[in-house]
């Protein structure tokens, strides 16, 4: 009798010691209700930023609601100097309007590799879609004028009157803001997540993907080419946030 009592007693002693092993604080993944992420990306056309809302269905599922702002440029858009002038600033000749879009999205991410230790990479899947604005804005450089002895003054750039010996330069950004047309469209994106932070209340990332842009119309960005209605590119994004109790 006294070795059953001491069989038992020993197996509770050791299971007590098991439970607060696996009790540890360092050890426990805590459930996360939601995340907020901040992401920076390069793309094949551009760069652009996003920001995202994620709320946590399962320790595997995200869903999200994003907001992304990004560049898209034309593919045969090239820096050019004037070589007449030492001091002259680059520009894309021919280029006569900018385009930037912002994304307003939902989507999903789902871990199809779930992240154990805290070394570990959580590997997911992600798609999202949504409503795309786009912001054409036209194009002003600084040229020399001929009817001032060419000072250089700033105007909206006209490629049949804007040579390419007659322009100094890129002007400032600011001008034209105020004759940005609005451009409406869609998109869609689909990538994979891999997200390597150490610590469980923080969100630290890399995705790479592909995405599609749809707008209402073709872009003219550039003078006596061809200009899109759509772009297909591909991305690298790095992401970094908070996980929310």
């Amino acid at each position: 009798m006294k070795s059953v009592i001491s069989i038992l007693f020993l197996m509770g002693v050791l299971s007590t010691g098991f439970s607060q092993q696996q009790k540890n604080p360092e050890d426990i993944k805590l459930y996360y209700r939601s995340s907020v992420a901040y992401g920076f990306y390069l793309h094949t056309e551009g760069i652009g930023g996003s920001f995202k809302y994620q709320k946590h269905a399962s320790y595997k599922d995200k869903r999200f609601y994003s907001v992304e702002f990004q560049n898209l440029k034309h593919p045969k858009q090239e820096k050019v100097f004037n070589v007449y002038d030492d001091n002259a600033k680059g520009f894309y000749y021919g280029k006569i309007n900018s385009f930037t879009n912002a994304r307003f999205g939902i989507g999903r991410q789902h871990a199809i590799a779930v992240k154990e230790i805290k070394k570990g990479v959580q590997i997911a899947y992600v798609y999202s879609g949504g409503f795309n604005l786009g912001f054409e804005k036209p194009i002003y450089l600084q040229v020399y004028d001929i009817d001032a002895n060419n000072r250089i003054s700033t105007q909206r750039y006209d490629p049949s009157v804007h040579t390419m010996g007659s322009i100094y330069g890129r002007a400032s950004f600011v001008n034209g803001l105020d004759e940005i047309t609005f451009v409406p469209g869609i998109f869609a994106k689909f990538g994979f997540n891999f997200e390597y932070s150490p610590y469980d209340e923080k969100l630290k990332s890399l995705e790479v993907g592909v995405a599609v842009d749809v707008f209402y119309k073709e872009v003219p960005l550039m003078y006596n080419t061809y200009n899109n209605q759509y772009w297909v590119t591909f991305y690298l994004m790095f992401e970094f946030g908070d996980k929310i109790e």
